[in-house]
């Protein structure tokens, strides 16, 4: 079983911070030189180049940031251990379910 210990878990949350910080400002630069947002052009936007791998690798930071952040809350807060375990998978189950929900729509418009 993988246990995330405060300093990995710290070293997780401070890696996918850093690279949110640095890809956001770059897809929205990116985006922002698209023009209208009408369909096709978002479309030839995400499908451009390496966009997919920005756009995947930005929204998986995100969903490990997130993944800490709330674990670390729920550690701390929720003393019943049922109602954390619960909290837990749930929150870890939404979390898969976003990152897959978001791989799939890529590869739809890839």
């Amino acid at each position: 079983m993988f246990v995330l210990t405060g300093m990995r878990a710290w070293v997780m949350q401070r890696f996918s911070a850093v690279i949110l910080l640095l890809v956001t400002p770059l897809l929205f630069i990116s985006a922002l030189q698209v023009g209208s947002m009408e369909y096709g052009e978002w479309r030839a936007w995400v499908t451009n180049e390496f966009n997919p791998l920005w756009i995947m690798g930005w929204f998986v930071a995100l969903l490990l940031h997130c993944w800490v952040g709330v674990r670390d809350v729920l550690l701390d807060y929720v003393r019943h251990h049922m109602v954390r375990v619960l909290l837990l998978g749930g929150t870890a189950l939404l979390l898969f379910w976003l990152g897959l929900w978001m791989a799939l729509l890529l590869l739809s418009v890839l």
